[in-house]
């Protein structure tokens, strides 16, 4: 829809179905799921991390939603647990809101093409929350209330300005 070249195919033709595995182009500057790497940088703070076991904070109460502390939910699935809108909590070190709990991620494991889930969800034990903890493989048909996703892109390229004349 907005002209960009899609990150993922299946024999050449644009994954749409979820039904295969597609073949990634790093090179593309198409919407796509961050790569495992790419979320585990940005959950951890980037280059401002305090080194925290959740992101943003050692304190999983003060920066995710999960079974212990979801309780009277925005989004009540179970038990009068679930969801909250995003920004509720604290924000790590780089302003990203719920990278731990609320829901898990899907991420692109670029070095064997699998997806997975990082940092936990509503329904998980603290212990799953943090961002050492990794998801074994999801199939592509996986669907949860307890799964999510962000979008990324590939960094534009920027054309080298003029020089003044």
């Amino acid at each position: 829809m907005e002209g960009l070249e899609p990150a993922y195919r299946v024999g050449g033709a644009v994954f749409r179905t979820g039904n295969s595995v597609p073949v990634f182009d790093p090179e593309a500057n198409g919407f796509r799921l961050p790569t495992e790497a790419e979320w585990e940088y940005s959950a951890r703070g980037g280059q401002l991390t305090q080194n925290y076991t959740f992101s943003g904070s050692n304190d999983v109460n003060l920066v995710a939603w999960y079974w212990f502390n979801s309780v009277n939910a925005a989004c009540a699935l179970e038990s009068g647990r679930g969801t909250w809108p995003v920004a509720r909590l604290r924000a790590n070190e780089l302003g990203i809101f719920d990278m731990s709990g609320n829901v898990m991620e899907w991420v692109w494991d670029a070095r064997g093409g699998d997806r997975l889930a990082r940092g936990g969800s509503w329904r998980n034990d603290a212990s799953l929350l943090s961002l050492n903890y990794r998801s074994n493989r999801l199939q592509p048909n996986y669907r949860s209330n307890r799964l999510g996703f962000r979008i990324a892109r590939n960094r534009p390229e920027v054309p080298q300005s003029q020089p003044l004349r």
